[in-house]
């Protein structure tokens, strides 16, 4: 998810048990990823003119695709569509001095899993948070019949970006205190910090700073209940699902 999008709003709740969500540092929407997506990053200085340009990221992908005869555009929320189907989903974020942009591709995806990820919940919710914008998806090898591993070293070529990173021993280890600490965090994952209201039929469940502080009568017994809890139980799930 994108961090500051709402977890019933963009995941199909029976998907939980199968497939685990995270939620990142940067913004945008909620993309799927199993082996078939791949992930590109851009890091570099912050400056005026990168902020919010996706110049040198996303564009160049819209660039090489389209040197391969492909239809690639890419509209203002940096989405890259092909014949109006979407491909590929674009977030940024910046620090004082430093600024991320990167790029989910759906270049072999299973889409079946990704639908059922997706799907929307049956209950009503209100809330605040901010919105993915649902597109019909593919994926581009669908068009373009080459390898995944080809497609990365055509890109790379193509785009100058041949210097390898080198993972240090110091780097790897405060990467995995980082996933640790915070991005396996389920307070962070789930965003426990989400105001909303879920409603289906005459039931309710209101959730304020990741609690529940009010609901129907016939679901009194989850007042004060965490999110976390909510989430991780199964039986609670059902009753509003």
């Amino acid at each position: 998810m994108g961090r500051n999008q709402n977890l019933f709003q963009e995941v199909n709740l029976d998907s939980l048990s199968k497939i685990p969500v995270y939620r990142r540092l940067t913004g945008g929407g909620t993309v799927y990823h199993d082996l078939g997506v791949i992930n590109f990053a851009y890091i570099g200085p912050k400056t005026f003119e990168s902020v919010n340009s996706y110049l040198y990221s996303t564009q160049v992908m819209v660039n090489f695709l389209q040197s391969c005869n492909i239809n690639a555009m890419m509209n203002e929320r940096a989405g890259v569509y092909v014949n109006d189907f979407k491909i590929l989903g674009s977030a940024q974020f910046a620090s004082k001095s430093k600024l991320i942009s990167h790029f989910s591709l759906l270049f072999d995806a299973d889409l079946d899993i990704l639908s059922f990820c997706l799907k929307p919940n049956t209950f009503k919710i209100e809330h605040k948070n901010t919105l993915s914008v649902r597109s019909r998806v593919m994926n581009l090898s669908s068009i373009l019949p080459i390898s995944k591993e080809t497609f990365i070293s055509n890109f790379r070529n193509f785009a100058s970006y041949n210097q390898d990173f080198e993972m240090t021993s110091e780097l790897f280890h405060r990467a995995q205190m980082l996933q640790l600490e915070k991005y396996r965090n389920k307070s962070w994952r789930y965003n426990d910090t989400i105001n909303c209201t879920l409603k289906k039929d005459l039931h309710f469940l209101k959730f304020e700073t990741g609690k529940i502080t009010a609901t129907s009568k016939d679901m009194e017994d989850l007042q004060n209940k965490s999110l976390i809890d909510f989430l991780d139980n199964s039986s609670y799930l059902d009753r509003i699902r």
